[in-house]
């Protein structure tokens, strides 16, 4: 017992338990790093796969004349995590992580803008210049008053019929989109993003 009692108390015993500690303390430490890791690519994958998938139902619509209301990228986390994957990613992978999340996140602003009340208010704007512009020509082209009138009930006509339900795209937003398109492409397939699914422990 006294043995035991005088090991405890040696300077080696102290040094081995201090040792032990410092060990234990950066082992939990890494397991903790390292789950947390696993989450945030787990987070990255989940928002690139959204980004794609609202990007596909875009291009889908390219041509319409108005869009559904889409979401490509509401937050950007690859902005504040990517410091993560710098050893996990070559420096190819890694520009391409960036132009990815670059471009999805202007294509949620211009999304953004282009729906809903900004569409709205410019389609507004736009069908007023519109009638105003015909009502001029109209006048313009009548030779008399009775021509006048017939013209009146004509255009009263195309009123109803025809830019009462036109709708009208804003300028340059159908070639803006255009534009960041040329210049996108999914990368949840690409080595970058099979990279990033391992990290986060999911199937590849």
């Amino acid at each position: 017992m006294n043995i035991w009692q005088d090991f405890l108390n040696t300077n080696f015993f102290t040094g081995i338990s201090t040792i032990v500690t410092v060990v234990g303390a950066i082992v939990v430490y890494k397991f903790q790093k390292s789950s947390e890791k696993q989450q945030i690519a787990r987070l990255l994958v989940n928002e690139i796969r959204n980004a794609e998938n609202g990007i596909q139902n875009l291009t889908d619509h390219a041509n319409d004349l108005e869009y559904p209301v889409i979401s490509i990228l509401p937050k950007n986390s690859w902005s504040d995590y990517s410091h993560f994957f710098a050893k996990d990613l070559n420096q190819d992978d890694y520009v391409q992580m960036n132009n990815f999340f670059t471009i999805a996140s202007v294509l949620e602003y211009v999304v953004r803008k282009g729906n809903k009340i900004d569409r709205f208010l410019l389609q507004a704007e736009q069908r007023s210049a519109a009638t105003l512009n015909a009502i001029y020509n109209l006048v313009a082209g009548s030779p008399d008053k009775e021509s006048e009138k017939t013209n009146f009930k004509k255009f009263e006509s195309y009123l109803d019929e025809g830019i009462g339900n036109y709708h009208y795209a804003p300028q340059g937003f159908h070639s803006h989109l255009t534009e960041l398109l040329k210049n996108y492409s999914p990368i949840l397939e690409t080595h970058a993003g099979t990279v990033l699914k391992k990290v986060a422990k999911l199937q590849v």
